[in-house]
């Protein structure tokens, strides 16, 4: 009995613990994954990710209210090392509307489109092509507290790219203590034709922690599953949250 009272007492500090100290701010996205959140009027956010093939990503989004969100962002391989880079064709954006704002029992509810994709799964790094673009979704996100602030996302992503055309289910968890945060994500796929010998889904991981009260720096890993005997591969980025 007082082993079971030390357990429970141990878990009731470390959550007020974690509570005490939540300064990351909500995720506009896990590692793909688009989340229900928004930025906020006001609030902006820059990113730089550097990935496999010596490749970089580059983005900017702001928040111009309560309930749209957008953001514009830049990428292209092999800006890091030899050889000649391979220039982004254009710059990307998205624009996400948050529907319905979590209150109470009430999920957040979002409706998006982002025309960029992460493309880490070609054979050696960058390739040019999107492995799972999100373009246009319907996500409905939960927060939950136990040991600190847990969320709960998942949805419809729409794709358009050849090939993947179709609409695919995906979901993903959120889990923060203090200054770490953890998230994992699921993409079934299954818009998608596999080989016989690998149906898997893609899925990614991700560890961040706060460098400050508004930057972060994680480690993000893909494609865990080796979908489409693609290997798995990881990437570095870094965030700064701020306002207006």
């Amino acid at each position: 009995m007082s082993k079971l009272i030390i357990i429970i007492l141990f878990v009731v500090s470390l959550n007020l613990y974690a509570e005490k100290n939540r300064t990351w701010p909500n995720p506009i996205r896990l590692v793909d994954l688009p989340t229900a959140g928004g930025y906020g009027k006001g609030s902006y956010e820059a990113l730089l990710l550097a990935y496999p093939g010596g490749g970089t990503f580059v983005g900017v989004g702001i928040g111009l209210n309560e309930i749209f969100s957008m953001g514009v962002s830049y990428r292209a391989g092999g800006v890091i090392g030899s050889g000649d880079p391979d220039w982004g064709e254009w710059p990307e954006v998205f624009v996400k509307a948050q529907l319905l704002p979590e209150k109470g029992m009430t999920p957040a509810v979002s409706l998006g489109y982002d025309s960029n994709g992460f493309d880490l799964l070609g054979q050696g790094g960058y390739t040019g092509n999107r492995h799972y673009p999100n373009n246009f979704y319907g996500i409905v996100s939960k927060s939950f507290k136990l040991i600190g602030n847990n969320a709960i996302h998942g949805g419809l992503i729409y794709v358009l790219q050849e090939g993947k055309k179709g609409i695919s289910p995906s979901f993903g968890l959120e889990k923060e203590i203090g200054a770490f945060l953890f998230t994992t994500e699921y993409h079934f796929a299954v818009n998608e034709d596999k080989p016989e010998n690998n149906k898997d889904g893609y899925w990614n991981m991700e560890f961040g922690i706060l460098l400050s009260p508004s930057a972060s720096l994680s480690i993000e890993f893909r494609n865990l599953l080796e979908a489409n005997n693609k290997p798995w591969n990881r990437s570095l980025q870094l965030s700064y949250r701020g306002k207006f």
